[in-house]
């Protein structure tokens, strides 16, 4: 069987690119064809997921140069199709250093949504470190530039996306729309029906970064308990909080504080199938994260569960004009007013179906990426 090769330089958290590789995997197999992902950071394991990946670890304890030089040597050694994709700054800096010709690209997070980050870590410095840091970002980012710029094609996720990394690099990226696995019914779905005095589940599935904003679900949570109790709505409120990452333990707290952890329940990273369990039992799924998409959306819509969104969330561009997404500003007070009116609305039965043929999938970007990539 013939492979094809994606460079990902360091796997930390199962995420959205994850399991779009899985899926990819699954489109190759009925291809004929592996794929092999090169890495020098593993923490997920990812052959666990899916028995047509293979990954390759190298060694990282390295410089660059040597790291680079081994990256080379072993995409050489591999009889692969077609051309190489590159994900990751830092996967682009092994592409210049390494000399590598005719690959691609694939960017998902612009400069915009990784830099708050940065900005938090580098605030913590001392100044030897920042003075030290400044000089290694700045060669950093000028190798990573000529990595991303020498890519025959660089691909993103939409179109906010594609402006922004226009903007910083001297490219003009090709879009390809991510999706998630199965295929939308071309007749519509119906939405999830809300019964008076019934439950109302909410769900949120992430992985648990400040990014997120997974406080407003919270505090969302306290305000509807409260309207609740007042005026009886529902029998029962529930959330349901599904990932992993850093922000657990902080929320977990937040939860406490304002009363609302006998009806929030922390999750964790859990299977496929028990995921998509949660998600199709609730009513809203709950999404006011600033990232550069968001496949939880999707998959709400697959199972007729309506989303409150942050417009900040990018794949908004491709939800708009949907009775059943409610597309809200970039902050707490609006999304939590948004979905209090939103759970009042459903529960008036004043939200029925859509349409969804125009949605992308998962088969449809692996496709896509195949054919830009001549993997096919």
């Amino acid at each position: 069987m013939k492979s094809v090769i994606i460079v990902y330089s360091q796997i930390y958290e199962f995420g959205g690119l994850e399991y779009l590789f899985i899926q990819l995997a699954k489109f190759l197999k009925k291809k004929k064809l592996k794929l092999i992902i090169i890495c020098f950071e593993d923490k997920i394991h990812f052959t666990k997921y899916e028995n047509n990946i293979k990954v390759i670890k190298l060694s990282n304890n390295q410089n660059f140069l040597k790291k680079a030089k081994n990256l080379k040597k072993t995409i050489d050694q591999i009889n692969h199709k077609g051309m190489v994709m590159f994900c990751d700054l830092k996967s682009a800096v092994y592409a210049k250093l390494a000399n590598i010709k005719n690959y691609n690209m694939n960017l998902t997070d612009p400069p915009s949504l990784t830099e708050p980050t940065v900005s938090r870590l580098y605030s913590k410095m001392s100044w030897r470190k920042k003075f030290q840091y400044n000089i290694k970002n700045k060669i950093f980012n000028k190798v990573a530039k000529q990595g991303i710029e020498n890519a025959k094609n660089v691909i993103t996720n939409c179109k906010a996306n594609k402006k922004e990394f226009k903007k910083f690099y001297k490219i003009k990226p090709k879009i390809i729309y991510q999706g998630i696995q199965g295929h939308f019914n071309k007749r519509g779905v119906s939405c999830k029906p809300l019964v008076f005095k019934g439950e109302l589940n909410l769900v949120s599935v992430c992985r648990l970064h400040k990014s997120k904003n997974l406080d407003w679900i919270l505090y969302g949570m306290k305000y509807l308990l409260e309207k609740n109790h007042k005026n009886k709505y529902f029998k029962n409120i529930n959330l349901d909080i599904i990932g992993s990452g850093p922000e657990l333990k902080r929320l977990k707290t937040i939860s406490k504080e304002i009363n609302i952890s006998k009806k929030t329940k922390f999750y964790g990273q859990i299977s496929e199938n028990k995921k998509n369990k949660l998600l199709s039992n609730a009513h809203i799924n709950l999404i006011p994260a600033v990232q550069g998409y968001g496949l939880p959306a999707l998959e709400s819509l697959k199972f007729g569960v309506p989303i409150v969104i942050n417009k900040e969330s990018r794949i908004c561009e491709i939800l708009k004009n949907n009775k059943i997404v409610k597309i809200t500003k970039n902050n707490k007070s609006d999304f939590i007013e948004n979905l209090y009116n939103y759970s009042e609305n459903l529960k008036n039965n004043k939200i029925s179906n859509y349409k969804l043929n125009h949605l992308p999938t998962a088969e449809t970007w692996a496709l896509a990426l195949s054919k830009l990539c001549n993997w096919l």
